[in-house]
Order: structure tokens, then C-alpha cells, then sequence
């Protein structure tokens, strides 16, 4: 369970870092 919160928190950072340089 604790992988899935980790992988989606990466996820969401990525996606947050993506939009916020964008």
C-alpha cells in the first residue's frame, strides 16, 4: 500500500513540476 502512495505522490510531483514549468 505504502508503494502505491509513493508512486502516485511522484506522479503528482512530476505533474506538478511539469505544470508549474509550463
Amino acid at each position: 500500500m505504502t508503494q502505491t502512495v509513493l508512486v502516485d505522490l511522484e506522479y503528482v510531483n512530476w505533474y506538478w513540476c511539469y505544470g508549474g514549468l509550463v
